[in-house]
């Protein structure tokens, strides 16, 4: 049993009717699997109805509906063509529309013969159906692979939901190493990454390291890992904050931003006006210390011996990377090299200086 679930499908699903709506779905997809050169032989009490190409209908109950549709998926473990449930209404879209039924069509596609009296559409109705069904439409999400889990996903929908990776998405899980991965927040990242690490536990006999930035983040990675891992695969991953992994490899652990302050008191530099601490603190961390930018963003041959990136390529940055003008930049480049000799006499190792040693080993 596998078909996909759209974002907002189960949030429409009153409690009360969850079980009901669990057994509607399983019956209906092995009844779909039973029927897949025909759908409307399905049995008379689904009342399977289409809306419009390729959105169809049918019955949970007298009043609860569910629309699908079929989406072909041409990657490996995927039939050609997939259903698609996209959202549990409480009421019968066709007879809220005013949709009538006089029209009698075949609809050939290449592994589904559907005949059956089939709505008229008039153009005021079809343009409602475009606005639920765009709505709704390539917010694909969630992934059923089995019956077990059904019920589990729609009482529990959280943030380890096994998730559909969209086409972009598959094509960046297939792509060769090295790889860097940007995006928004929400915008599957995480989902990837567990992804590509169970593909390659699946098939490469090596070790892998899953690193975040926070203990949290770690803990979240690792509870979605272990749900959907394959339990017959040898565990080949470690998961670890970036504090843990320094503190593993090196026995060591990072300064922060109380040491900057310290640091700040100690020598009083002069920080350039409207410029907070924190603020500077993040630049000489984040871009001067942290960019791995050598001539320009996107080359990845920055010489790592040295703790920050050079004056010029600093300057050289445009406004996407750091927000100041070339005066102030000059100005900050001071401090952070003072800062960074005054981090040496010190035996004191910010977690840029713990990355590079890792690297570098």
């Amino acid at each position: 049993m596998k078909f996909l679930i759209t974002r907002n499908f189960f949030k429409n699903i009153p409690k009360e009717k969850i079980e009901q709506v669990k057994d509607r779905i399983q019956y209906f997809y092995e009844e779909i699997l039973e029927n897949k050169k025909k759908i409307f032989n399905i049995p008379k009490g689904f009342w399977v109805k289409k809306l419009r190409e390729n959105l169809y209908e049918f019955r949970v109950n007298s009043g609860d509906r569910i629309l699908f549709e079929f989406k072909d998926i041409k990657r490996i473990g995927y039939g050609e063509k997939v259903l698609v449930l996209l959202l549990f209404s409480t009421h019968d879209l066709a007879v809220k529309n005013g949709i009538r039924q006089n029209k009698n069509k075949s609809l050939n596609t290449e592994n589904l013969m559907i005949e059956k009296d089939i709505d008229n559409l008039d153009k005021s109705i079809d343009e409602d159906l475009d606005l639920v069904y765009n709505k709704i439409n390539s917010k694909i999400v969630y992934e059923i692979t089995s019956d077990k889990n059904l019920l589990e996903f729609i009482q529990n929908e959280d943030e380890y939901t096994y998730y559909y990776l969209n086409d972009e998405q598959y094509e960046i899980l297939n792509s060769e190493f090295p790889l860097l991965l940007k995006g928004s927040a929400g915008s599957g990242k995480t989902t990837v990454a567990i992804r590509k690490t169970m593909e390659l536990e699946e098939r490469e006999n090596l070790k892998i390291g899953y690193i975040t930035f926070t203990k949290s983040l770690k803990e979240k990675a690792y509870e979605m890992y272990e749900k959907f891992r394959n339990l017959d695969n040898k565990k080949m991953v470690e998961f670890y904050s970036l504090d843990e992994l320094y503190e593993k490899q090196l026995r060591e652990k990072p300064t922060g931003l109380k040491i900057f302050e310290k640091f700040i008191y100690e020598h009083n530099p002069k920080i350039p006006k409207d410029i907070e601490i924190l603020e500077l603190y993040q630049e000489i961390r984040g871009t001067i210390k942290g960019s791995m930018g050598s001539k320009g963003i996107g080359n990845w041959d920055r010489n790592l011996e040295e703790e920050l990136i050079p004056e010029e390529d600093y300057l050289a940055l445009n406004k996407k990377y750091t927000v100041y003008s070339k005066e102030i930049r000059k100005e900050i480049y001071k401090i952070a090299l003072v800062y960074q000799n005054w981090l040496t006499e010190k035996n004191y190792l910010d977690e840029n200086d713990l990355a590079r040693r890792i690297i570098l080993r």
